[in-house]
């Protein structure tokens, strides 16, 4: 764990969750620029400003999230606005992007389910480093495990268990987040040549992996009783996005000229 990576002025240093978010969004959008079907969806300058107002919301709503879940770790304004420490919901700056993109794309006269497409193929793989900065941070840990490979974190600055051998529930994610990429990028881009299918795919395998992965973490609260165990609320948001990306899946596969997948 190396939450500081290298301090500036009292308070303020570059920290390396801080880090590793921009250096994926940075990704992030170069890889969309150079996409040879980029051109034909959206001009540069326009992307920029989806971008930049798109990563704006998915901030906002990812802090959101978060401070609803794990508000009683946070005392003062400055904590709340010290987003470079950590603590964003990926599911809730998702959830925001979802409802930004279509009043965008809507304003610009953009076909939104191609460009969405084109989102979701690369947006595994900033996720994926936000994980590691995740990591590094000393957030979103895991339970106790005995495995091999469990992380032990010694700072005190970690939001886990201090001296304990941890699920690396950060790792599994971002695991599963590259995995996640290279099945949109290698099977399901040439397989779902119609508008909206990857984009749908996409939904469903990240609430499938948040679901999955959310078992071993230790900041699951706010339960809920789903017969004999318990789910998190972020696992019954999961849930809801897999129905409804499930759902629009299906639609967009009824309309003509449908290829399956």
């Amino acid at each position: 764990m190396c939450p500081e990576i290298l301090p500036l002025y009292g308070q303020f240093s570059i920290q390396s969750y801080g880090l590793a978010l921009a250096f994926g969004l940075i990704l992030f959008c170069w890889l969309i620029l150079r996409d040879p079907k980029r051109a034909s969806l959206i001009s540069s300058d326009t992307l920029m400003q989806f971008l930049t107002w798109g990563m704006a919301c998915a901030i906002i709503g990812a802090r959101a999230l978060h401070l609803f879940h794990d508000w009683h770790n946070y005392t003062s304004i400055t904590d709340v606005l010290s987003l470079w420490q950590g603590g964003l919901s990926f599911l809730g700056g998702l959830l925001t992007v979802l409802i930004f993109a279509p009043l965008f794309l809507k304003y610009k006269k953009i076909d939104p389910l191609p460009f969405l497409d084109l989102l979701a193929l690369y947006a595994p793989i900033p996720l994926a480093i936000g994980r590691i900065g995740c990591l590094l941070a000393g957030c979103c840990c895991g339970v106790p495990t005995s495995a091999p490979w469990g992380i032990t974190f010694t700072n005190q600055c970690t939001q886990g268990q201090l001296c304990v051998p941890l699920h690396p529930t950060q790792l599994y994610s971002a695991i599963a987040l590259f995995i996640i990429f290279l099945i949109l990028y290698y099977i399901v881009q040439s397989r779902s040549p119609q508008p909206g299918k990857l984009f749908c795919i996409f939904l469903m395998l990240v609430s499938i992996e948040r679901f999955v992965v959310d078992f071993y973490r230790s900041d699951r609260e706010l339960m809920i009783s789903a017969g004999s165990f318990m789910i998190s609320v972020h696992q019954t948001i999961a849930i809801a996005l897999f129905i409804t990306a499930l759902g629009l899946y299906f639609y967009v596969s009824g309309k003509k000229n449908s290829v399956s997948i």
